[in-house]
């Protein structure tokens, strides 16, 4: 009754799969990448193992950036269909990478399309221009004075999430009045405009490089002469499409800084070092940088004398900020905070070599450490499998707006010839880290020998219960429903015996669940007490969803009188914003929201315990109305795969640090990362879960009318009145009833799942065939129900060719 092994064979599951999809697969877009410092780690076993991870939120193409000290190397492609993605990007980085050279820097991408088509062109990395050169003006280390360099000049960027709008006025503009939000295709004929070349490829994230190519301008003239004409002509008010002089003025512009800084000496040179290291004082600093913008300004008035004095001087003193101060972290967020969408972005350049920038805007991003590398990803469990999960030293989870500039610790700063060297190691120090340079919003550190993890906010992976243990067992070759399969008996038990265990995080959750739905702990004189319009809401999407209606059934059978609402998250989200209003015109009805009627679906929201089901945690529907439900005053719960999860640290408020207490307020199955497309191994992990759920839910239930609810037609069970407050919360079984269903429920686990899925016969000198035989008949007969109207479509199409051929009817007569 409570405990369904719907999805019980592997023939059945495959042909079911469509439904009971991923959650984890909707995001799409995946990011991952490693920066090498030693030669201990091999870069394509780490990269295989995280993109095999990576996968599930898209494989149709994938491509890489990688960065050494002298070179840097693009490669992308489209997987064909049956081809392990994870198998494709590690042969490709060893037919391609194949220097022992360190640092290294890998910026990886997997993608499934959304906004363009799944060809080579418009899949990540992305770059404007991938043929440009430029030429850049650096301090020499031996003679300290300025050298100019003709080099290759690329800006690449790696995007999961949606680009939909750019706040050109705000970025360029200067004040926060000045608001001029602009869609993706004006962006795009502003920015061929700007960069002289048409966007390369379709989508939103090709926009978003144009973007960084313009605003990353550190060490060269040309390209901050770009950035400076652009700002004055946003700031003026101009069309830049009537600005035929532009390319002349820049090449002008730049030509004069160039020969400014080749003329000073070395000890004006250093003085301008050490200021962008932060030493000098920002009244120094202005002074200096303001001769430089009256020199340039000065060997300006003959070339540009159309555009008269105060436009002159604006565009030098743009174009000077730009050269000293727009580097790649600066240019980044400058970026995000214009930008409209959601962003798990990793940016790269061909002028600051092994140097990545990692931010997280609304998108999953984490950075871990370890003896000689750094690595990031969108999802956390690629941090802990293979030979990287087992060198984890620990982990930093990006929180929304995050920008973190990751570099080796002896990388040169653009104009710099100072280099910043790490410390040796001590025991739990960040110094294990071997010679990496992270830095965020606050003052420039670099990871030294005196250094702690809490400096950077990084949690400690070993001996953490709270975080997801090293994976070893996620290879994608051979039978991987079949491997899942033969994991789930001894899975299912493990959880049935966590809510055995007073101890255990389920069991812990399992009564703070309880207390909550039933108000067990709130004293009778709190203003909390307050009766709520809804008891239970369980939100989920597709798999979850579904689980979730079964079980929500099982507890109004248990406990009738609870108001129990099961929602799909997307219902949720559109209920609880203004997308409900827009959708249905202000006229929102009982059907649409699915929430009582005769209120607000946030008043509704209001003081009900929410169930958010989904198995990776991070499925952005319920992710989403997890907050949104958190907002209206819901006390949420959720149930996940894993304790390590986003809606973990993002809704729950679970922090991942070591000895950090347990939130109370999520159940896992511990069924961790579940790569075969049938849901097999999740989906009876989430039935036997609430199942036991279940019976803690019914072991607590009060056995007195409680004031839970306030919904029309309630009565006073006392006799009195109808006061539309008291409801008679208690369960419909009986200690003894309890007992049996856990014995049955017991049975199920421990014994038929073995059954199903082993294939024992319960008596071995029958001949009758086993129950995974069975189902597996079952299973075999209704594929080829589902699959006779094609064949017999073959068929027909094979005959018809055939005869028509021949010029005759093969058969005449039967």
């Amino acid at each position: 009754f409570f405990f369904r092994l719907d999805t019980r064979v592997r023939s059945v599951l495959s042909l079911t799969s469509t439904r009971a999809r991923k959650e984890g697969r909707r995001s799409m877009c995946g990011n991952l990448g490693l920066l090498l410092l030693t030669g201990e780690l091999s870069a394509s076993e780490a990269l295989e193992a995280m993109a095999r991870v990576t996968s599930m939120r898209g494989a149709q193409s994938f491509g890489f950036a990688a960065s050494t000290p002298k070179r840097l190397r693009l490669y992308k492609a489209v997987v064909p269909k049956r081809v392990d993605v994870a198998v494709a990007l590690k042969r490709a980085f060893q037919s391609r990478i194949r220097s022992s050279k360190r640092p290294l820097a890998v910026a990886c991408h997997l993608r499934f399309a959304t906004s363009s088509t799944t060809t080579r062109r418009d899949a990540h990395p992305h770059v404007w221009d991938a043929k440009k050169t430029s030429t850049v003006v650096t301090i020499h280390p031996q003679s300290l004075i300025f050298k100019a360099h003709q080099v290759s000049r690329a800006t690449v960027v790696t995007h999961n999430g949606d680009f939909e709008a750019f706040d050109l006025g705000r970025c360029f503009g200067g004040n926060n009045k000045d608001k001029k939000v602009v869609s993706l295709e004006r962006l795009r004929t502003w920015l061929h405009a700007h960069l002289g070349s048409p966007a390369p490829s379709k989508g939103d994230s090709i926009v978003a490089a144009g973007l960084l190519e313009l605003l990353f301008t550190m060490g060269d003239p040309d390209a901050s002469a770009r950035l400076a004409v652009a700002t004055l002509e946003v700031r003026d008010g101009q069309d830049v499409t009537t600005k035929t002089k532009r390319v002349a003025t820049v090449r002008s512009v730049g030509a004069a800084i160039q020969r400014v800084l080749l003329r000073l000496s070395s000890s004006i040179c250093c003085d301008l070092s050490v200021t962008l290291n932060g030493d000098l004082s920002s009244e120094t600093r202005s002074r200096r940088m303001n001769r430089l913008s009256e020199a340039v300004a000065e060997e300006l008035q003959s070339s540009l004398v159309d555009h008269g004095e105060a436009w002159v001087a604006a565009v030098a003193k743009e174009t000077v900020r730009n050269f000293f101060e727009a580097d790649l972290r600066g240019a980044t967020r400058r970026f995000l905070r214009h930008a409209r969408g959601s962003f798990g972005l990793v940016v790269a350049s061909s002028l600051a070599p092994g140097i990545l920038v990692v931010a997280s805007v609304k998108q999953p991003m984490q950075v871990g450490l370890g003896p000689g590398f750094v690595a990031y990803a969108s999802e956390r469990a690629a941090l802990h499998v293979g030979p990287l999960g087992e060198k984890l030293t620990a982990r930093r989870l990006l929180k929304d707006g995050d920008v973190l500039w990751i570099a080796p610790a002896s990388a040169q700063r653009t104009l710099s010839q100072e280099t910043h060297q790490c410390g040796g190691g001590g025991a739990g120090g960040a110094a294990d880290i071997a010679g990496a340079s992270i830095h965020d919003d606050r003052p420039f550190r670099v990871l030294s020998q005196s250094s702690t993890l809490e400096d950077f906010d990084f949690d400690a992976v070993e001996g953490n219960p709270l975080m997801m243990p090293r994976l070893t067992n996620l290879g994608g070759k051979g039978d991987v429903v079949g491997r899942e399969l033969a994991e789930t008996p001894a899975l299912l038990q493990k959880i049935r015996d966590s809510f055995r265990d007073p101890s255990s995080f389920n069991a812990k959750t399992a009564e703070a669940f309880a207390d909550a739905l039933f108000l067990l702990h709130t004293p009778s004189s709190s203003s909390q007490t307050t009766p709520r319009l809804l008891d239970l809401l369980i939100v989920g999407v597709e798999a979850s969803l579904w689980v979730g209606e079964q079980w929500a059934a099982n507890v109004r059978s248990v406990i009738p009188k609870l108001r129990v609402r099961v929602l799909s998250a997307n219902k949720v989200l559109a209920s609880l914003t203004a997308v409900a209003f827009d959708a249905t015109c202000g006229a929102q009805t009982q059907g649409f929201t699915a929430f009582p009627s005769g209120t607000t679906p946030a008043d509704a929201a209001k003081g009900a315990v929410a169930l958010v089901v989904s198995h990776s945690g991070q499925t952005f529907p319920s992710l989403n109305a997890a907050r949104a439900l958190r907002r209206a005053g819901s006390r949420v719960f959720a149930v996940a795969g894993s304790q390590d999860t986003v809606i973990a640290s993002d809704v729950l408020d679970q922090s991942f640090a070591p000895k950090a207490p347990h939130s109370t307020r999520l159940f896992s199955t511990e069924a961790g990362i579940c790569l075969a497309e049938a849901a097999s191994k999740s989906t009876a992990a989430l039935h036997v879960l609430l199942t036991e759920l279940l019976f803690a839910v019914a072991a607590k239930a009060p056995k007195t009318p409680s004031s839970l609810s306030l919904w029309p037609g309630a009565q006073n069970h006392g006799g009195g009145e109808d006061t539309g407050q008291k409801i008679l919360a208690k369960s419909t079984l009986l200690p003894n009833d309890l007992a049996d269903l856990r014995s049955l429920h017991d049975a199920s686990v421990d014994v038929n799942v073995g059954l199903i899925i082993q294939g024992k016969k319960t008596n071995k000198s029958s001949s009758s065939s086993s129950p995974r035989d069975e189902a597996v008949a079952q299973g075999r007969r209704w594929g080829n129900h589902v699959a006779e109207p094609f064949l017999c479509f073959l068929a027909a199409t094979a005959y018809v060719l055939a005869t028509v051929t021949a010029g005759t009817p093969l058969v005449r007569k039967l």
